[in-house]
């Protein structure tokens, strides 16, 4: 083959991919760790097969609405910036967890650390435990391998620690539920993808 050939060969493929690449589009999409592990994971793996000319980009780390680096955020903080549409999507409740194995030889506690601090997310167990978290981590699944081998409580979303047998409720401790908020920039409501995507997921997300 010459080069000459494979050079054309190249730029067929290439063309041929555009074709196909040209009518998808791309929806970004930016949530808090435990937000992901909490639930909209789910809701992904359900709304993808059904949208066929749409690439999604789905990222934990917290982007700019204003910017442009991101179409739909979900986050525990309200929203405030700027030209931002805001709807409140539920809100969570928590309960103190551990393994059930470890249900009578609890030694300490775990800290999810992907909250803002305003939250107090770990809160309850600091004042119960009276004592610095025995370990620090991000992330629901991180924290709940780790329950499975150490004596270990953490605070768990009700509807995310329900999915495990082998998490029994700790105490009884009080708590506060915590609200999940959908935003998107002004500029998009009457984006068709987007509008129809922030509803399946508040949809999806409320009745999960």
């Amino acid at each position: 083959v010459s080069v000459a050939e494979a050079l054309e060969y190249d730029l067929t493929q290439v063309e041929t991919i555009s074709e196909h690449s040209q009518h998808k589009e791309k929806l970004r999409i930016s949530a808090e760790l435990t937000i992901l592990q909490g639930g909209l994971i789910k809701v992904l793996n359900e709304l993808i097969p059904e949208e066929e000319n749409v690439n999604f980009e789905v990222s934990m780390y917290m982007k700019s609405l204003a910017f442009g680096e991101t179409d739909i955020a979900l986050s525990y903080a309200k929203p405030n910036d700027g030209r931002v549409v805001r709807v409140k999507i539920k809100d969570i409740s928590l309960k103190a967890y551990v393994n059930r194995n470890f249900q009578s030889s609890v030694e300490g506690w775990i800290e999810i650390l992907d909250q803002i601090e305003s939250l107090d997310w770990s809160a309850p167990l600091a004042a119960r435990f009276g004592t610095e978290p025995k370990i620090g981590i991000h992330g629901l699944n991180v924290a709940r391998q780790l329950m499975d081998k150490q004596p270990l409580v953490a605070m768990l979303p009700t509807a995310y620690a329900e999915q495990f047998d082998d998490l029994i409720e700790f105490e009884e401790l009080e708590t506060s539920d915590i609200p999940i908020w959908l935003s998107y920039h002004e500029s998009r409501r009457h984006d068709p993808l987007v509008r129809k995507t922030v509803t399946s997921l508040v949809d999806a997300l409320r009745d999960s």
